[in-house]
């Protein structure tokens, strides 16, 4: 991915790719253990106006940053329900993606943040923050105009093991998923069912999937999700229901 931040009105300035590259704009990627990069970036707000009735500490909107696809050629970004932002090949597996961007005020409280998918290979990120009110002289611009600071974390790779063994009386998957595909919400789950059902073809059943989905949605801290074909297929809610674990 391509990442381009607006610094200012006027001034754009592209960033590295997800490997991290060094860059000139204030773009922070700190790599985690398991391929997975914590992503922060400083987005300006514009400067209030002091004596201007309007210039109060409303919300106000930053120039929104640019994350654009650039590899694979032939992929697309789609946004999830969550928020989160999936980069998915020309046969719409999911390959990796962001979690859902957070802002954060440099005066500390908490801004809205948002993407957009905005043509298939490119989206933006939207915030909207309190802001600060104005001061000094009427016409004059407040010395410090506010900032805001928009996290995300960048992954890859689903999976860390998946291990076929006995439980119950019959075969299960032990499935260890990264910590980024068990804490980045929809997009991390989706890349890690991928990455198993391409390394275990026999997991791609309903049941199977449904039983991920439960240790998705309810059981993202245990070791290992273990996940077990001859479980009946009774559907998500029932599932989810039996604790991941249906038997009837």
């Amino acid at each position: 991915m391509l990442l381009s931040v607006p610094l200012t009105e006027t001034d754009e300035t592209d960033e590295g790719d997800e490997s991290g590259g060094a860059t000139d704009a204030p773009v922070t990627v700190t790599p985690d253990e398991d391929g997975s990069s914590r992503v922060a970036f400083v987005l300006a707000l514009p400067a209030a106006s002091a004596g201007d009735a309007d210039a109060t500490s409303g919300p106000v909107a930053a120039p929104p940053a640019t994350l654009d696809l650039v590899s694979p050629a032939d992929g697309s970004l789609v946004r999830n329900s969550d928020g989160s932002l999936s980069v998915l090949d020309a046969a719409g597996t999911t390959l990796g993606g962001f979690s859902a961007p957070e802002a954060t005020e440099a005066s500390g409280p908490a801004a809205r943040a948002g993407v957009v998918v905005v043509e298939p290979t490119r989206a933006e990120v939207h915030v909207q923050a309190e802001g600060a009110a104005a001061s000094g002289a009427p016409g004059e611009t407040s010395p410090t105009p506010q900032s805001v600071t928009v996290t995300t974390w960048l992954g890859a790779q689903g999976v860390r093991s998946a291990t076929w063994g006995e439980r119950e009386g019959g075969r299960s998957l032990a499935v260890d998923p990264t910590p980024w595909a068990r804490l980045s919400g929809m997009v991390g789950e989706a890349t890690a069912w991928a990455q198993l059902v391409a390394s275990e073809p026999e997991a791609g059943s309903r049941t199977m999937r449904d039983q991920f989905d439960c240790h998705a949605l309810g059981a993202t801290d245990k070791a290992t999700w273990n996940l077990e074909p001859w479980r009946p297929d009774v559907g998500f809610l029932a599932t989810a229901a039996a604790r991941c674990n249906p038997t009837g």
